[in-house]
């Protein structure tokens, strides 16, 4: 009776420490669950933050010059037909070939769900892409674009984790006629992605009236806040640069200098995705644009997607609205979009893009 008793003793002590190891490894557990929802939080709390101030700081600035050439110069939209639909959203580019001109941290992030997750792949891609924009319906100002993008595989881990891309811009006629040539670089991680394009850009007068030259620095950078939320920055023309006389090579107008905030945040449930981006230019009051993408329907290599958007003008006294639709079918994608002018009317946009 005495041995039972021991053994029971030992068993009773034995499970005594289990339980207490098992205790202290759910509350292990649990601390660090809690930390990282924390965590999550106050990300989502800084970068709510973050977009508030940028937006005091920007409301207290004032225009320096007409109003209306202010708003023309504050509605550029971003290039590419979904940027477009999207109310001009240019940060949050998923198609690297058109984020090599909007936001080239997009270059390694296309059809990304979170930042850097394309990186994870063990696939290289490489893309083409052509897209003709008619601003006004007015032949004389057709935008034509030619991007291309390579992101191959990393020989070590055989994952990408960087991506380049090359791009050709022309717009005007004979009379005017601006042409840009654009390399970009970016790189990724889970977390964030970064990226940097150069621009050199020629703008020509016919009649003998010669040239202009500049070269352009452009920079983004995006930043998962959560599972569904990024932060985006943009800077536009960091170096300030000016355009110089091809003959004389002395100091003209400067260049737009804009910077960028905004955030994404992508509900897979509905299959949505929702943009708020502010965008300003020193002593300018800014604008504030909207969009959303609605992937309508997806099966197997078909997919389509309706998309629309609202910009502000710098008073913030209307809205423009926008809209578009793109289509993907296995490598090849077409995207349509359209945005209004009150006085000028309809501007259309076409991309066509393959990739592999």
């Amino acid at each position: 009776m005495g041995g039972s008793d021991y053994h029971i003793a030992v068993a009773v002590k034995s499970c005594a420490k289990k339980s207490c190891f098992a205790t202290a490894t759910s509350f292990q557990l649990y601390s660090n669950k809690a930390f990282k929802i924390y965590k999550n939080r106050m990300k989502k709390r800084l970068a709510v933050w973050v977009f508030f101030i940028m937006l005091s700081l920007a409301l207290s600035l004032e225009p320096s010059f007409a109003p209306g050439l202010a708003t023309s110069l504050m509605a550029q939209p971003g290039l590419g037909a979904a940027s477009i639909a999207k109310g001009g959203v240019s940060l949050g580019e998923g198609d690297p070939l058109w984020a090599l001109w909007n936001d080239p941290s997009g270059l390694i992030g296309a059809r990304i769900g979170s930042v850097g997750e394309l990186a994870k792949t063990t696939h290289a891609w490489n893309g083409l892409g052509f897209m003709v924009h008619r601003p006004f319906g007015l032949a004389e100002l057709d935008q034509r674009v030619l991007s291309a993008v390579w992101s191959p595989r990393h020989h070590s881990d055989s994952v990408r984790t960087q991506a380049w891309g090359v791009g050709l811009y022309d717009s005007g006629d004979e009379l005017f006629r601006e042409s840009k040539l654009r390399l970009g670089w970016a790189t990724a991680t889970a977390d964030w992605a970064v990226g940097v394009a150069s621009s050199v850009n020629h703008a020509g007068f016919g009649g003998g009236y010669g040239g202009l030259l500049a070269v352009q620095l452009d920079a983004s950078a995006r930043m998962r806040l959560s599972r569904g939320m990024q932060l985006l920055i943009g800077l536009e023309n960091a170096g300030r640069a000016r355009w110089r006389s091809v003959d004389q090579l002395h100091a003209q107008s400067p260049l737009p200098s804009r910077m960028r905030v905004g955030l994404l945040w992508r509900d897979p449930r509905l299959r949505l995705q929702y943009w708020l981006q502010l965008q300003w230019e020193p002593s300018h009051l800014p604008d504030l644009r909207y969009g959303v993408d609605w992937e309508a329907f997806s099966e197997q290599s078909t997919q389509l997607n309706l998309r629309a958007g609202l910009t502000t003008n710098t008073h913030f006294s209307s809205f423009y609205p926008s809209m578009g639709v793109g289509l993907r079918h296995r490598s090849l994608r077409l995207n349509m979009a359209a945005h209004p002018h009150p006085q000028l009317g309809w501007s259309p946009v076409i991309d066509l893009a393959f990739d592999r």
